[in-house]
């Protein structure tokens, strides 16, 4: 089971860089490296604009969502009650912290594919994904947060804490 939810951390780690925009052409080659180019990228002039081109593309094939989750994945923010797609079009890279999936689940079900059918088929699957961006809270720096998601949505954001 360890190694599949780490199998999954890897593979929804590359699949949320690629919707970033992050991913890697030939640079950075560890997770950790390719984490902290992700960090450097926000940075940068243009990863404001390309962030928004990509919530405003990911909008366009979910024309079903509420106002507050289209505000809200517009402005980079995860909010409660989202699926774990839609935050990810909100709050872009994350990793999984932590997963059990339903029972009904085949034992060698993708994490990825799990989350994936929390929009349409929510279940008992639990998991908790942890985010970095300078949107969700509005600083400077990128800041971490993780979010619980239980029966298919976002129920809860844990912000660290601050000294």
């Amino acid at each position: 089971m360890r190694m599949r939810a780490m199998w999954g951390l890897v593979v929804v780690a590359a699949v949320c860089l690629a919707a970033a925009g992050c991913a890697s052409h030939g640079g950075p080659k560890t997770e950790e490296e390719e984490f902290a180019a992700y960090l450097e990228s926000q940075k940068s002039p243009e990863f404001e604009k390309e962030r928004l081109a990509k919530a405003e593309a990911y909008l366009r094939k979910h024309p079903d969502l509420s106002n507050a989750v289209r505000r809200a994945i517009l402005d980079g923010k995860v909010i409660l009650g989202m699926c774990p797609e839609d935050a990810h079009a909100a709050g872009g890279w994350c990793n999984v912290s932590s997963f059990v999936p339903d029972p009904k689940w085949d034992p060698n079900a993708h994490p990825l594919d799990i989350s994936l059918a929390q929009r349409d088929h929510p279940d008992s699957s639990r998991m908790k994904f942890t985010f970095h961006n300078r949107t969700q809270f509005d600083t400077d720096e990128p800041m971490g947060f993780a979010v619980v998601f239980e029966q298919g949505r976002a129920v809860r954001i844990e912000r660290p804490e601050t000294e």
